[in-house]
């Protein structure tokens, strides 16, 4: 009986989901980067956004870092304030946008500079 209590205790231990891991991903040059093709839109699971007044840059990132860790399939999250933006409403303001990305850990070579983005971010899994 106590063998059979400590089994069950160890396979509930074991299943609980552990904590993902992700490392900022250092990118050379100006931060103005966004996602590459071999990223946009096939690994893209989705995109979470808002106006820049919303969030300041620590503040954004954070969230899209907790986006991504709550996404079971996230591997990858990238972050960036666009100057303008006609997918919010049309916006000519400033708005912040995540790409929460599936698959493997993404590397330099999956991200290109971009122009009318600042601040980008780029956090992966640590494998």
């Amino acid at each position: 009986m106590k063998v059979a209590a400590l089994f069950t205790w160890t396979a509930v231990v074991a299943a609980l989901p552990r904590g993902k891991y992700l490392v900022e991903l250092s990118l050379p040059g100006p931060q103005d980067y966004n996602p590459n093709q071999s990223l946009w839109p096939q690994r893209a699971l989705r995109v979470i956004g808002s106006f820049e007044s919303g969030y300041t840059e620590a503040t954004f990132r954070e969230e899209a870092i907790k986006q991504c860790k709550a996404e079971h399939a996230c591997s990858t999250v990238i972050g960036y304030l666009q100057e303008r933006s006609s997918v919010v409403e049309g916006s000519p303001y400033p708005v912040w946008f995540a790409w929460l990305i599936g698959g493997a850990k993404a590397t330099d070579k999956d991200f290109h500079h971009a122009k009318g983005t600042d601040s980008s971010f780029v956090y992966t899994i640590n494998e």
